[in-house]
């Protein structure tokens, strides 16, 4: 009797356990964190190389045929990404996983952008 109360104690333990565990991954999946835009353009030289993950709306995107790229929108600032896939739609939400990358400077002015490396 003692053997079969400890066996279901110890099952209970182990199930409670594991629904924990399954929980803490479901959650740090879910809690996933972007890089915020406003910050990757005012501090470029800080980001210059870094992958980053982004998260926005597809404000425009062109494609010419030697160079494709769309703009990505938080709902305030914007960061210009460059693809070799077909450029997405305008208005849609994407995330996008990339290379910041500074694309032009000329005296103090400068561009930074994204070379995406994938998108969902």
């Amino acid at each position: 009797m003692k053997k079969a109360l400890l066996f279901a104690i110890l099952v209970l333990f182990c199930v409670s356990c594991s629904n924990s565990t399954r929980d803490k991954i479901e959650n740090t999946v879910n809690e996933i964190v972007y890089d915020n835009i406003k910050k990757i353009v005012e501090n470029p030289t800080e980001y210059e190389g870094k992958e980053v993950t982004i998260k926005g709306n597809v404000k425009s995107s062109t494609n010419i045929q030697i160079v494709k790229f769309y703009y990505v929108t938080d709902g305030e600032n914007e960061i210009i990404v460059f693809t070799k896939s077909a450029v997405p739609l305008e208005g849609v939400t994407i995330i996008v996983k990339g290379k910041v990358s500074q694309l032009l400077k000329i005296d103090d002015s400068q561009v930074t952008g994204i070379k995406e490396v994938s998108r969902e």
